[in-house]
This record gives C-alpha cells, structure tokens and sequence, in this order.
C-alpha cells in the first residue's frame, strides 16, 4: 500500500513538473518582451531643442519596444539631449544638427546618435535616433553575451 502511494505521488509530482515546464515553455514562446523603460532628459531649453524633445517623446510612445519611464522611476536606457540643438543649412532647407547620448540605468554612456535633419522631418528624425538606439543596444546585448561565454 505504502509503495503504491508512493508511486502515485511521484506521477503526481512529474506531472505537475511537466505541466510547469510545459506552461513557461508556452510563456517564453507566446508571451511579448517587455518594452524598454526610458528616461529621456534634455539640457537645452530653446524652442528647437524643445520640439525635437516632442518629436523624440512622441516616437518612444509609438514604438512598442520603449515606454516612456515615470519621473523619478527606475529606467533601463537614458537617452540625453546634452545641448541646444544646432541650426543648420541641409541642401535648400533649414535643418538641425542632432546629438542624442545613451546610457544604462547607472549612467554609465556607451553610445551616441549624432544627426543632420531636416527640420521639418523632426519626426522621421527621431525615429531615426531610435534605430540608433536598437542598433547599439543589440550591439551591447551581443558583447554582453560573447563576454559571458568566454
């Protein structure tokens, strides 16, 4: 009787492992990466520099793979305006020289996105500064991983 019991609750047992191992298999497939936390702070303070900030906001919101963090909330990547943007001539049109600097959650920078826009292409831009982003960020996560496995 006493082996029996014990035979029932190891089934038990290792069905319940299989459908735990089952279910996060399941989770790890189907469920979405969590978007991005992003603090995005500015130091300059004029009208150009303010509407590329606005540009750059409204392209985290629209990316499913940012969100904008809280203030004063944990972020995972820092993205910085350091200064006023510079006008510039792009061609026959007024334009803007764009410097955008990334860092991790501890501040520590390890990349930039420095840009020629045209101004009223503020928004392509941005998105622009955002491919930048997911680029050096992919480079990171590989030379992160590389670095673990040697």
């Amino acid at each position: 009787m006493r082996f029996r019991l014990l035979k029932i609750l190891a089934a038990v047992a290792l069905a319940a492992t299989a459908i735990t191992i089952g279910a996060a298999n399941y989770l790890a497939r189907n469920q979405k990466p969590q978007p991005l936390a992003v603090a995005l702070l500015i130091t300059g303070d004029d009208g150009l520099t303010n509407r590329f900030r606005d540009a750059l906001e409204h392209a985290l919101r629209t990316d499913p793979r940012f969100e904008m963090a809280r203030a004063g909330a944990a972020y995972d990547l820092q993205m910085r305006i350091p200064t006023n943007l510079q006008p510039i001539a792009v061609g026959d049109h007024s334009g803007i020289q764009v410097l955008v600097t990334f860092a991790d959650h501890s501040g520590k920078q390890f990349g930039s996105s420095d840009r020629s826009c045209v101004e009223e292409e503020m928004a392509s831009c941005a998105e622009g500064v955002l491919a930048d982003a997911r680029q050096l960020l992919a480079a990171r996560l590989t030379k992160l991983g590389a670095g673990r496995d040697g």
